[in-house]
Parts: structure tokens; sequence; C-alpha cells
């Protein structure tokens, strides 16, 4: 061998130990040395097109690939690179002749069925990208760009199963790359297995520390936990490697909400839009905030432009109803408000009965309308004054859960309630929450009737009974509504707060406080362990003279049963509410005492006892 050769060769081992280690400055150089000498060296002119594909000079990298298969036209990895390269450029049809082509060189060669299946990615070719990846791993099984691609198409496709098996798969190949780990926390959090969506979460990022998507997502997981200042903490960190990333910046705004902090959130999710204009994730977040602040028509015109962007976004639609209804057009809020049965969280829900039709208002002379339960207590027991319209014309079946099915009996019309899954039949069916866009109902046309709930006369006599030893004006209490429902703290007081309230002179208190938080008062008398259901409370609430609560179901149950209620309303309150009047258009005999300022409850309650203190010197 010739000094010159053995000098090329030398070169050569050098270049390819530079381009190994990632050295590509050094490894350029040295092949550019070698094609000084020997210009058709096909081996060094294609890693010479490597090197400029990994530095981003892709026009170069082409012409040198190229170069390298008009050489050497039988090498099946020459062609698979150079499919790669020009799937990057974006020159698609050109990338799919060239792996055509190292498949035909080589069948079984899978770095280009893999290439392939990317390039059928990018197509929105779901079907032939699967078969590529699939055909990959049969003869590469442990493949990772193949297993990692696949099983994200497989989430994204719904097929949970199946991509958990692929990362599993990935797992057992990779055990210290992030990638499984991220995927099998993606399709926890999918499944709402959130607890252990964090688990894995967290170990994709201890591997991969700077992996951004990941400490997102983790704080996606940690929100539904309620874990608001852990999550806080990871979208700040995610923030720290991408202060640009949008959907980082959409649920910081989120978690900020939760404070109160609606200047702050609103900055965060202004920049979100701004950086990520496509991304429907800020937008539906924005326009949550600017809810949350009271600024409902901001909020419409966000979603409205959301659903020219994403027009089968069922949350912006569903989150257009809520502003709707909460500025009072109702009329148009009504359609977009029946979005809330189509959301993957709520849709098991709304299950359409077996052989059933949707009733739509239609007079239904013999037939049986299903009245199908959805949601909290206090949504079932506000709507469930629709039952007598429906029974005006059809029969009415009502389902209820069951701490409300000896209650419900109590409505005008219904010919049997039933409890959760209770097989009956029946020809038609509708979501209680849907009979006000049924019936049309507009602000002024609110059927508000009451009482349209009752009590049993012999439980009321015993609690009446029972409270006569009380003295002065007999008033029921409850502070905390349920702590599953995202943002209840904003409805719910710390009892500890209602110490001078519960001191009000010639008042005596009594607690119907099921669940939430228990509190203990001198002038508090606790008898809820004997509340078996809300026929129960409704008795008990019939031998008061009035009740004071915040927006939970007890309000609702006194509102129904046409009892004096006063509401204790936070800042921005449900649209239910109305933003400005102290009334209520759905319970004639409902007050509401508002925050000022947001969780500002003891200027709620000191106006509260001040009334109180009026409304005991009138006798």
């Amino acid at each position: 061998m010739s000094d010159a050769a053995s000098s090329v060769d030398a070169q050569y081992s050098s270049a390819l130990a530079h381009h190994h280690a990632g050295r590509l400055a050094e490894a350029e150089q040295l092949y550019r040395l070698i094609l000084a000498v020997r210009p058709r060296q096909h081996e060094v002119l294609h890693l010479l097109g490597a090197v400029c594909a990994q530095t981003e000079r892709l026009d170069e990298a082409i012409g040198l690939m190229e170069a390298a298969n008009q050489v050497n036209p039988t090498v099946a990895l020459y062609y698979s690179n150079f499919g790669r390269v020009l799937s990057d450029a974006g020159r698609l049809d050109d990338a799919k002749a060239s792996l055509a082509r190292a498949l035909t060189l080589d069948p079984n060669f899978a770095p280009a069925l893999v290439h392939l299946g990317s390039i059928h990615v990018k197509l929105d070719q779901p079907a032939e990208a699967m078969d590529c990846f699939r055909k990959a791993l049969a003869l590469q099984p442990n493949n990772l760009d193949a297993l990692s691609i696949l099983g994200m198409m497989l989430y994204k496709a719904g097929r949970l199963v199946e991509a958990e098996q692929a990362y599993n798969a990935l797992i057992g190949y990779a055990p210290e790359g992030a990638g499984g780990y991220q995927g099998l926390a993606n399709i926890r959090h999918a499944q709402g297995r959130f607890d252990e969506a964090e688990i894995w979460y967290r170990r994709a990022v201890e591997l991969a520390p700077g992996l951004v998507e990941a400490w997102c997502n983790l704080a996606g997981s940690l929100m539904e936990l309620e874990q608001f200042a852990e999550a806080e903490t990871a979208c700040r960190t995610a923030l720290a490697a991408n202060p640009d990333y949008a959907p980082a910046l959409s649920n910081l705004g989120l978690i900020l909400l939760q404070r109160d902090a609606y200047g702050e959130a609103e900055a965060l999710l202004r920049r979100a839009v701004a950086i990520a204009p496509d991304l429907e994730l800020s937008y539906g977040n924005l326009a949550i905030a600017l809810q949350g602040a009271g600024r409902y028509d901001e909020a419409e015109r966000i979603l409205r432009d959301l659903l020219l962007r994403f027009p089968d976004s069922l949350s912006a639609r569903n989150n257009l109803a809520l502003s709707l209804l909460g500025s009072g057009q109702f009329a148009e809020a009504w359609p977009f408000f029946e979005a809330r049965r189509f959301e993957p969280k709520l849709a098991a829900a709304y299950r359409r009965p077996e052989g059933m039709t949707r009733w739509s208002g239609e007079a239904a002379p013999g037939r049986i309308v299903r009245i199908q339960a959805e949601q909290g207590f206090g949504d079932m027991i506000q709507f469930c004054r629709y039952a007598p319209m429906v029974a005006a014309r059809a029969r009415v079946l009502m389902e209820a859960p069951t701490p409300l099915l000896r209650l419900f009996r109590t409505l005008a019309g219904v010919e049997r309630v039933i409890g959760p899954g209770e097989a009956t039949s029946s020809d038609l069916f509708c979501p209680i929450m849907s009979l006000p866009g049924v019936f049309g109902t507009l602000p002024d046309t609110i059927p508000a009737g009451v009482p349209y709930l009752s009590a049993d006369p012999g439980q009321i006599g015993q609690w009446r009974s029972r409270t006569a030893p009380l003295g002065g004006l007999k008033i029921g209490i409850a502070w905390s509504g349920s702590p599953s429902m995202r943002f209840d703290r904003h409805r719910s007081i710390d009892p500890t707060e209602l110490a001078p309230l519960l001191s009000t002179h010639n008042v005596s208190f009594v607690s119907l406080q099921k669940g939430g938080a228990r509190y203990s008062h001198p002038n508090l008398a606790d008898w809820t362990e004997a509340l078996d259901d809300f026929a129960d409370t409704a008795a008990l609430i019939e031998a008061l003279d009035l009740v004071i609560s915040v927006d939970t179901a007890v309000l609702h149950l006194a509102g129904a049963l046409g009892k004096p209620v006063w509401l204790l309303n936070r800042y921005v309150p449900d649209w239910r509410w109305g933003l400005e009047r102290e009334d209520s258009a759905w319970y004639p005999t409902l007050r509401q005492f508002r925050q000022p300022s947001p969780g500002d409850w003891p200027s709620v309650l000191e106006q509260v006892a001040r009334q109180l203190a009026r409304l005991v010197a009138l006798g």
C-alpha cells in the first residue's frame, strides 16, 4: 500500500471516529481532505452529506448524497438516508421514491421502513405509517424510533392498550431513555389515572431533566390531583428550559387562576396565544381566565375566534355556552351547551339508553320520557323543575342519584323515580340539563314557581320538635361545596371564618353541612348524622326560618322548597347567578351577598351579620 493510500485510510478512520463521537467539524474537515484526493469516494460523499444534514445544511447534504448514489447506486443505506434528508427538506415525493429504491435493493432494510413510515405520518396517512413501523419491528424488534413513533400514533388514535405495549417494549430495550416513560404517563393521564401518570412523568424528567413536554404534562397531572403548588413548580421548570413553550405558559396561567391571580394569568395566556396561535388549549384557558374575572363579553369574543379556528372543539363550544349564559344570552347559549355531553371526561355519563330516541319537546301522549340524571346534586335540584313541564307533554320517568330519590318523588307529574343504572322500559330520553334548551328558556321565562319540591310533613314535625328549644331565629348554614369540584375553594369558606357570624345575638344556627370541613361552635347545633339523604335535609330546612349557604346543593334545595335563603357568593359567580343582581331569576326567595373582591369572605360575612341584626330587631 502506498503512503498516499495509507494516509487516506488513516484520515478516513479518524474522520469516522470524530463523526461517531459527535465532533462534526473535525469529521467534515477530514472528509473534505479525502475528497480532494478521491472525489468519487462514495462512502465519504455520503458521510459528508450526513454531516451537512446534521448541521442543517440540507441543500448541500442532498447534493453530496445524490453524488454518492450516482457513483454507487446499489447501497440501500444510501437511499434510505437520502430519503430521510429529502423528507426533512419537505420533498416528500422524492423522499418516498428514494426509500422505495432502498427497499427494492433490500426489502428487509428496517431503517428505510421507519423513514417511509415517518413520511406517511407527515402526509397524515396513519394506516400506511403503522404498517411500515410494524414491518420494521418484525425485522428489528429493538428499533427505538419505530417503537416510539408507533406508540405515539396508537396513543393519538385512542388505542391505548396497543400504545402501552409499544411503550413497554421501548422501555425494555431502552430503560434509561425517557420516551417510553413519558408515553406511559400520557396514557395514564388519558385514562384519568393521574397518580400513576405523575410517577411515570417524574421518571421521564429524572432521566431527561430538560424534557420540557414531560415537565409540562406532569404539571397537568398534578393539577388534576389538585397539587397546585407542585404543578406550578413543574411548569416553571419547563419554562426555565424553554421560556416560549406555549403549553407550559397555558398550564401556568390556569394554575394561577386557582389563587385568584387573574392579571398574571391573563398575561401568561395572552403570551401563549401570541406564541402559538394554533394551540387550542391556550385560547380555551384564556377564555376561562376572562370568565373567572367576570369579563364574559371578552371571553365570548375569544371563544368565537377559537371556534373559527377549531370548529369541532367541544371545550370551546361548552365554554362559549357558559359565557353566553353568564351574560344572559340564553337563546344562543343552549345549543352550544349541548357540547358538554360529548367531552371525553363526561361522555360516559351521557350514554344514549339503548333503543331510545332523544326527546326534543314534542307532544308524546302515552309515551315515556326518561329524564337522564347528570352532573351535581345542585344541578339536579335546579333543573328538576322542568319535570312537570315534560309531564304536560308525555309520561315521565326520572333518573336520580340515590341521595335525591325520595326528594324527587315529590315532583308533580313524575310517574316514577329510579336510581342509577336501574333497568326499566321507556320510549324517549332527555338529559336533565338539556331541558331549558328544549323549552326555549330565556332569562324572563325561567319557570320560577316555588316550591316545586316538598318534605314529608311527619319528618318536618319531628324536626320542629327537635329545634324548638333553640332560641331566637333558627338559621341553617352550609359553608362548603364538593372538594372534588375544580375551583371549589373559590366558593367554599373556611368554617373558622364563621365565628363572628355564629355569635349573632338572638340567633341559633343549625349545621346543614354534610361532608367537607366539619366545625364546632357553641351556637351551632349539628344533627347532620341524622340526615341520610336530601329528603331528610329538606324536612330539617322546613323547620328553620332561613338558610344561609355558599353555592352548593343545600342552597338549591332551600330555593326549591321556597324557603328564604341567602347566598354567600364568590366575586365572580357561576353563570346561573348573573353578574349584577342581588336576587335570583331561578329562586324568588333567594338573596345574594357577593364578595367585593376575590377571596374576600370577611366582608360578605360582615354584611350578612348586619342584615341578621336588622332581621332580629324587626322581630
